[in-house]
């Protein structure tokens, strides 16, 4: 496990991802503080800096929305994103969407 900025470890990793092929991943997130202020932050914020999922540019959409977690879209790639107690957001998952 390689501990990551924010405070999180990965727990599953994957290859770079492309719009033709992607993986699925998961965190642990060791803090639920520190994050970015928006979900769409969050995720640009870890393709940026993890290489967990590097390789994506372009603009990242909200797509959903609940109490204290949203879902990011770029392509293929949707992001799960998690509000911590100081209203802060954090990547903790990631999928590849069936094409559509």
């Amino acid at each position: 496990m390689a501990t990551l900025a924010l405070g999180l470890v990965v727990a599953i990793g994957s290859a770079p991802r492309s719009e033709t092929s992607c993986s699925d991943f998961a965190v642990s997130l060791v803090s639920d503080r520190g994050g970015k202020p928006s979900p769409v932050e969050a995720a640009e914020h870890l393709v940026r800096h993890r290489s967990v999922v590097s390789g994506l540019t372009g603009a990242w959409e909200e797509i959903e929305r609940s109490d204290a977690a949203a879902s990011v879209r770029q392509g293929r790639t949707v992001l799960h994103v998690v509000q911590g107690p100081e209203g802060t957001w954090q990547v903790d998952s990631g999928t590849c969407a069936p094409v559509r």
